[in-house]
């Protein structure tokens, strides 16, 4: 048999959410036992006699027709948040392929703008040093039939 003390220590304790199950059984089996000490927690012993229900196994609250089409609902409603999710990924999927391929064009485009502009750096310092070959050839040409 539990004592006061224990009993009111158990109490305290579910009251904070803090016993064990165990501890809750045992609780659950005194109050059972000796209903002459309920009466200063009415409310609390209410609620443990319907706690027995807890230990009864789910199928036998599914009876009426109108639960289990709730049953059914919850269902779809989880198949619909599940097709949801895959439509999402995939359309995620299909925007970060199209970005990484633009990502990849641009890249390229950018590579060859850089070829072209160097390749035209090129020609240009060529057709400067062409440029400067050719004014010190006229120069040397000219000048020096100039002083005859």
């Amino acid at each position: 048999m539990m004592e006061a003390a224990e009993l009111k220590r158990l109490l305290e304790k579910y009251y904070a959410a803090e016993t064990t199950l165990a501890e809750e059984r045992a609780l659950k089996q005194y109050l059972e036992q000796h209903p002459a000490q309920q009466v200063s927690e009415q409310p609390f012993f209410q609620a443990v006699n319907e706690f027995k229900l807890l230990d009864t196994p789910i199928q036998e609250f599914r009876t009426s027709s109108s639960e289990s089409r709730i049953h059914r609902l919850s269902v779809w409603r989880r198949t619909l948040r599940q097709v949801a999710a895959v439509a999402i990924l995939a359309l995620t999927t299909v925007a970060i392929s199209q970005s990484y391929r633009r990502y990849e064009r641009n890249k390229a485009e950018a590579l060859l703008q850089q070829n072209v502009e160097a390749d035209l750096m090129r020609i240009s310092n060529l057709l400067n040093q062409a440029d400067a070959n050719l004014n010190n050839a006229v120069k040397n040409a000219v000048i020096p039939g100039l002083n005859n």
